[in-house]
């Protein structure tokens, strides 16, 4: 975080107060503080205790709109998970729903290869963009993002297997450069 001179020098150079600029770096640190939680949950037909914990959020200029990112660790088998907002947020930055009891959710297992790399065997880039429309139109909701749940929890490297396989016995001209590869 910035010193006292480093916050008074950018508050000059912005042209803000000294206390608008330490209200502000205040803020930052609110944000930024990590935030735990143990929760009970059900999880295979068994009660256990997790650990949730906040490690960050900041604001998304999306082309749905702007969304809060909350990035948090849970002690699950999954670790991550990044959860879109649209809501207003309390003096702690926490989601403050109007609708408590109709909040919008959307869970969205990771797809590596649909969301980030545009794959076309999946429709899972296009399911979160349906997502953060029906957010934006609906003026709140979250989107729980679990990365590490690619392929329907069964990970990565079993849906690459299955990819390849797939394409393998299509019988399409893609099919062809696989011939005679070992996997």
């Amino acid at each position: 975080m910035p010193s006292t001179k480093q916050i008074a020098d950018i508050a000059k150079d912005k042209g803000v107060s000294l206390e608008y600029a330490n209200r502000v770096v205040a803020d930052v640190k609110t944000a930024l503080a990590p935030l735990s939680k143990s929760v009970s949950i059900v999880e295979g037909g068994q009660q256990k205790e997790v650990t949730v914990t906040r490690t960050g959020m900041g604001i998304l200029n999306t082309d749905f709109g702007a969304f809060y990112q909350f990035d948090f660790t849970v002690s699950d088998k999954w670790e991550k998970y990044s959860v879109l907002v649209k809501a207003e947020l309390d003096a702690k930055f926490n989601p403050a729903f109007k609708r408590k009891d109709s909040v919008l959710l959307r869970i969205d297992s990771g797809c590596e290869t649909g969301q980030l790399f545009g794959d076309r065997t999946c429709e899972c880039r296009e399911q979160l963009e349906l997502a953060m429309e029906d957010v934006k139109n609906a003026k709140e909701g979250m989107i729980i993002h679990i990365p590490r749940q690619d392929a329907r929890g069964l990970g990565l490297p079993f849906k690459l297997a299955t990819l390849t396989l797939q394409d393998k016995h299509t019988q399409s001209p893609q099919c062809l450069k696989w011939a005679g590869r070992k996997l």
